[in-house]
C-alpha cells in the first residue's frame, strides 16, 4: 500500500509541476506578444515618418532644381525680404499675422 501512496504522490507533484511550467510559457508567449505589438506600432511610426521625411526632401529637391530660375528668385525676394515690384501696393491686414503681407497692383500698372 505504501508503494502506491508514493506513486500518486509523485505524480501529483509533477502535474503540479507541469501546470506551474505551462502558466509559466503562457505567460510569457503574452508578454512576447505584447512586445511584438508594441514593436510592430512603433516600426510603423518610423515608416511614416520616414514618407514624411521622403517627401519633404523630393520638394526640396524640386526647389533646388527651380532655384537659378527668374520665377523661383521673385518668390524668395517676395516672401522672405518683402520686396515689391514698382507701383505695387502693400496692404497689410493687422488681423492676420504679421508675416503675411498682400500685394496688390496698381490700376494703371506695370509690374
Amino acid at each position: 500500500m505504501k508503494n502506491k501512496k508514493s506513486k500518486t504522490k509523485g505524480l501529483k507533484i509533477t502535474n503540479i509541476i507541469t501546470i506551474v511550467l505551462l502558466l509559466l510559457t503562457i505567460l510569457k508567449f503574452y508578454d512576447q506578444q505584447k512586445i511584438i505589438s508594441n514593436l510592430k506600432a512603433e516600426q510603423n511610426l518610423r515608416l511614416q515618418k520616414i514618407e514624411e521625411l521622403n517627401a519633404k526632401v523630393e520638394q526640396l529637391e524640386l526647389e533646388i532644381d527651380q532655384a537659378g530660375t527668374l520665377k523661383f528668385i521673385e518668390r524668395v525676394a517676395r516672401e522672405d525680404y518683402g520686396m515689391v515690384k514698382p507701383r505695387e501696393i502693400i496692404y497689410i491686414d493687422k488681423d492676420k499675422d504679421k508675416s503675411s503681407i498682400d500685394i496688390k497692383k496698381n490700376e494703371n500698372g506695370d509690374n
